[in-house]
């Protein structure tokens, strides 16, 4: 003989499933339980309402944002297995005022990355596909990677690119979590070059293309119901 000790407040399909589960699954579904008197042990069923599907993440990276680059993104569930992450981030400093010849960091950057969870969308391991664009007017910025600029000329243009991702998700309770992600692909820049940001200077064409590491990130997240 069993004794409820939960009742069960919302309609849905019903799925048993073991202690074990891990703290995503208990976040993700709602549950009951119910105990037998004679043995003790507990039998847990959940609750899959369906509603965790239209389940979203508001982040920013803190890595991009220690460039003093303000970013800010958005991943929302698409099936019990993937996501969709959609990411920018803006930089105005440099545009104007005394250090304008001496350093610029000026750049738009958009993100769009579709992720595959290899245990649960939201928890743990995932492998992404992303795409990526910029536009930037950058020059004699020491945080500059020497791989693609040179501190002595400013740049002005376009990049594109694309690749694959790896990354993994540290979820601290139903809210609030941390998340790391790296990724290998190629980008496509093209740009002038010139030796001061604003001159009479005729510029020169230039492109490149690159293939290595292309992103890396540690973001802070907010997830919401």
């Amino acid at each position: 003989m069993f004794l409820v000790s939960a009742c069960i407040l919302s309609s849905g399909s019903l799925y048993a499933q073991n202690s074990s589960s891990s703290p995503q699954s208990e976040v993700q579904n709602k549950s009951v339980t119910l105990r037998p008197v004679d043995t003790g042990r507990s039998v847990t069923f959940h609750i899959d309402s369906g509603s965790s599907y239209d389940r979203f993440a508001i982040k920013t990276d803190l890595l991009y944002g220690a460039t003093l680059t303000p970013n800010l993104g958005f991943e929302v569930g698409l099936t019990p297995k993937t996501t969709l992450e959609v990411a920018f981030g803006y930089n105005g400093w440099g545009k104007s005022g005394a250090n304008f010849e001496e350093k610029q960091w000026n750049h738009f950057l958009g993100k769009l990355e579709y992720r595959y969870w290899l245990s649960e969308r939201f928890d743990r391991h995932f492998v992404g596909l992303y795409a990526l664009y910029a536009d930037y007017h950058v020059g004699r910025a020491g945080i500059l990677p020497s791989l693609f600029f040179r501190k002595e000329y400013f740049y002005k243009g376009t990049a594109v690119g694309g690749g694959l991702s790896y990354g993994y998700r540290w979820q601290w309770n139903e809210r609030w979590g941390m998340e790391f992600n790296v990724g290998v692909g190629m980008i496509y820049m093209e740009y002038d070059r010139t030796v001061c940001a604003e001159c009479d200077e005729e510029p020169i064409r230039y492109e490149k293309y690159y293939f290595g590491p292309t992103v890396a990130g540690i973001k802070l997240f907010y997830m919401i119901m």
